[in-house]
C-alpha cells in the first residue's frame, strides 16, 4: 500500500472571528462520508460557531467516504484501520489546520457523536495539547465485554416502544418477531411473508429467512436510536417521533376476530401477527413509500457505512449484542462469542481484542480509570439504547455527566428547533458554557505566558545591557 492518502475534510469559515480569535471546533469524523455528520451538527457549526466566531473543521475517518487509502480493503492492509491511527490522523491535521491559518494559540475543542464520541472523549484524554475540551455526545465508551449486558440495547429499545406506543405496540412486535421466527421451519409459508413484506427475491431456505429477521431488528433498532421530536434524514426519511408512528401503523392492523379464529387455522394467527410487524418496520425504510420492492442486501446505514464498521468491529470494536426475552420485545438471540469471533476471522482474517479498548483508555471502573481526565461532557439520551453503554454519572467536577430526558442520538449536536424537548435545549446551554469556560481558561493561560515570556526577554536586554555597561 502506498505511504500516504488524501484525508478529506471540511471548514466552515461563516461565523469565523479573526479579530478576537475565534477557537476552532473540531469533530472527530466517525464511520461514514463526512458531509452526513457536518450536515448534522447544527448545534456546531450554527450555534456554536456564530456564539463563539469559531473556525469550525469536520475530518472524515480514515477507510470512510473518500478517505481511502489505495488497496486499502485488501486483507493485509487492514490492520491500518485502528483507532491510533485515526486519532494520530486528527493530531496531524489540527497541527496543519493551526499553522496554515495562523491559528498555533487558538484553543481547539473537539467534539463528536456515537463512535465519533468515543474518539473525542478518548483524545482528549490522550492528547490534551492539542484539544483543550471535548463534548462526547452518546458515547458508548463502555460497551465492551465485562462491562455491559449483550441484551441492553433492545432492552432499552424495548422500552420505547413500550413507552411510546403502550403494551399493544410491545406485544405487537414481540408475537410478529416470534411468528416470524417459527416460519423458518414451514417453507409452505414462505411464499406468503415474501407477500407481506414485498421483498425483492424468494425466500428459499432458513438462511434466507434469518435475514429478514435480522433486517427487520434492525431497521427498529435504528428507529429507537434516532426517534427525534422532528422529520429528519440522517439514517432514512423518517417522521417526528417515528417510534410512535411506527406503533400507530402497527394498530392499524385489525386483529384477528373470535368468529375468524373459529373458521381460521394457527396459519391465519402467525400471517395476522407478523403483517403487525412488517406495518411497524416498513416506516423505518419505506416511510416515503418509493420502494418498489425490499432489497434485504440493501444497506441500511444511509449516511453511515457498514462495512468499514464491521471491520473494525471485527478488531478493535467488538461489541456484545443479544436479546433478553424475558425484556425484549425483539427476536429473540444469544451473543455468540465463539460464532462472532469465528464469522470475523472468516471475513477478514482478523481475531477480535475483546479487551483491547477497556486496557488501553480504561472504562472496566471509570470513577478511577477516568479520574484524571478533565474537561469533557458526556451526554447521552434517555431514549437512546445507545446510553446503556456511556457515562451517565459524573467523574468528576471537570469531568460530567448529561442524561438527558427525552432525547434520542446525539440530539443535542442537532440544530436547535422548536420541537425539541426543553431537556434538550437545557443540555446545550450546560454545553455552550463549557465551551466558553475551556475556551477563556485557554486564552487566558496563553496571555499570562504571553506576559512571562515578554518580561523574561526585557530581562534578558536589562542583564545584556548592565554587562555592556561594566565594560
Amino acid at each position: 500500500m502506498d505511504d500516504t492518502f488524501a484525508l478529506k475534510y471540511l471548514v466552515d469559515k461563516t461565523y469565523f472571528n479573526e479579530t478576537v480569535g475565534g477557537p476552532i471546533l473540531f469533530y472527530a469524523g466517525n464511520e461514514g462520508a463526512i458531509e452526513g455528520f457536518y450536515e448534522n451538527s447544527g448545534f456546531i457549526t450554527k450555534t456554536l460557531a456564530e456564539e463563539l466566531g469559531a473556525y469550525v473543521v469536520f475530518a472524515e475517518h480514515r477507510y470512510y467516504g473518500t478517505s481511502i487509502p489505495p488497496n486499502g480493503f485488501e486483507k493485509e492492509n487492514l490492520k491500518y484501520l485502528s483507532v491510533l491511527q485515526v486519532m494520530m490522523d486528527y493530531v496531524k491535521l489540527i497541527e496543519y489546520v493551526r499553522k496554515l491559518n495562523g491559528l498555533e494559540e487558538q484553543p481547539t475543542i473537539l467534539f463528536g457523536g456515537s463512535y465519533g464520541g468515543m474518539l473525542a472523549a478518548w483524545m482528549r484524554m490522550k492528547y490534551p495539547q492539542h484539544f483543550q475540551g471535548a463534548i462526547a455526545s452518546s458515547a458508548p465508551i463502555l460497551w465492551f465485554n465485562g462491562t455491559i449486558n449483550p441484551s441492553a440495547y433492545t432492552d432499552v429499545a424495548s422500552g420505547v416502544f413500550k413507552s411510546m406506543g403502550g403494551q399493544e405496540c410491545f406485544d405487537g412486535l414481540k408475537y410478529g418477531f416470534f411468528d416470524l421466527v417459527s416460519v423458518q421451519f414451514d417453507k409452505s409459508k414462505y411464499a406468503q411473508v415474501k407477500e407481506i413484506f414485498n421483498l425483492c427475491d424468494d425466500l428459499t431456505s432458513k438462511d434466507d429467512v434469518q435475514d429478514l429477521i435480522s433486517y427487520v431488528s434492525d431497521s427498529l433498532g435504528s428507529m429507537a436510536m434516532v426517534n427525534y421530536p422532528y422529520p429528519t434524514e440522517f439514517l432514512n426519511s423518517l417522521p417526528a417521533w417515528p417510534v410512535k408512528e411506527s406503533c400507530t401503523e402497527l394498530k392499524k392492523i385489525p386483529d384477528i376476530n373470535e368468529t375468524d379464529k373459529e373458521a381460521g387455522t394457527p396459519a391465519q394467527f402467525k400471517f395476522n401477527n407478523i403483517q403487525k410487524l412488517q406495518a411497524a418496520a416498513n416506516l423505518s425504510y419505506n416511510y416515503t413509500g418509493n420502494l418498489q420492492c425490499l432489497n434485504l442486501t440493501a444497506d441500511q446505514g444511509g449516511s453511515l457505512d457498514g462495512s468499514g464498521w464491521e471491520i473494525q468491529t471485527c478488531n478493535e470494536f467488538p461489541m456484545p449484542m443479544g436479546d433478553d426475552p424475558s425484556v425484549s420485545c425483539f427476536t429473540w438471540q444469544n451473543w455468540n462469542q465463539d460464532a462472532f469471533t469465528q464469522n470475523c476471522m472468516t471475513q477478514y482474517g482478523m481475531t477480535p481484542k475483546y479487551d483491547w479498548a477497556l486496557d488501553y483508555f480504561g472504562g472496566r471502573n471509570p470513577a478511577l480509570d477516568f479520574a484524571k481526565a478533565s474537561n469533557i461532557v458526556f451526554s447521552n439520551g434517555q431514549l437512546d439504547p445507545w446510553h446503556a453503554g456511556g457515562i451517565t454519572a459524573n467523574i468528576t467536577e471537570n469531568t460530567i455527566a448529561l442524561y438527558i430526558k427525552d432525547s434520542a442520538h446525539h440530539l443535542d449536536l442537532r440544530e436547535p428547533n422548536a420541537a425539541d424537548p426543553v431537556s434538550v435545549t437545557e443540555a446545550r446551554a450546560v454545553e455552550m458554557a463549557y465551551v466558553k469556560k475551556w475556551v477563556s481558561h485557554y486564552k487566558t493561560r496563553i496571555a499570562s505566558l504571553s506576559k512571562y515570556n515578554a518580561r523574561e526577554e526585557i530581562g534578558a536586554k536589562s542583564q545584556v545591557s548592565q554587562q555592556k555597561s561594566d565594560f
